[in-house]
């Protein structure tokens, strides 16, 4: 669903022929009435006739315009509906989903059991829920797993180097204690 910006009172060329419109159908029913007022007997019938039919068209052009107004105003309802459980959607997204994912990662577990979406794709937007959808893929990616898990590997595999390094260098300093120490006590 595209979303289109609210718009104020109608304007250029088809407003300017509603107008015109309007004030065709109201000279011609003030002109009948007029006529009928001042008119003779044989003329009164007539006018009579033609501001009757004045009068159902502009009762026609009020119910159409009813109806116009009616349709735009539930547009914009649902327009405001579909904004909100967007907002509520990137929202719930940021502050629960995301976060799920990230920690499930560092976790090196699989990503089950995330937060799945508040809104359905009826109450969003097929496009936006898809857009979504993408979202929490890409996030979730074997790639992005790949790289947490090769980034963890390789943090683990400097502590595991530093660990021997230091053992090494432990080993080494009891040696050279351990000679100081006898050459101590056994002097030559």
């Amino acid at each position: 669903m595209v979303s289109r910006p609210l718009r104020g009172p109608r304007s250029g060329p088809s407003a300017s022929a509603a107008v015109a419109g309007w004030a065709v159908t109201l000279l011609a029913a003030a002109g009948g009435v007029w006529a009928a007022v001042s008119a003779d007997a044989d003329w009164h019938r007539p006018v009579a006739g033609a501001c009757a039919a004045a009068v159902v068209l502009l009762v026609a052009r009020v119910l159409v315009l009813t109806r116009r107004l009616s349709a735009e105003r539930a547009h914009r309802a649902r327009e405001a509906t579909v904004a909100t459980a967007r907002g509520t959607e990137v929202a719930h997204l940021a502050a629960v989903r995301v976060p799920a994912i990230a920690e499930r990662l560092r976790a090196g577990q699989r990503l089950e059991g995330v937060p799945g979406p508040v809104a359905s794709p009826e109450e969003t937007g097929e496009e936006f829920a898809r857009a979504l959808d993408a979202v929490v893929v890409a996030l979730s990616s074997d790639a992005a797993v790949h790289r947490e898990r090769s980034l963890r590997d390789s943090v683990q595999a400097a502590f595991e180097s530093v660990a021997r390094t230091m053992h090494v260098m432990a080993i080494v300093q009891q040696q050279v204690l351990d000679e100081v120490e006898r050459s101590i006590e056994d002097p030559v």
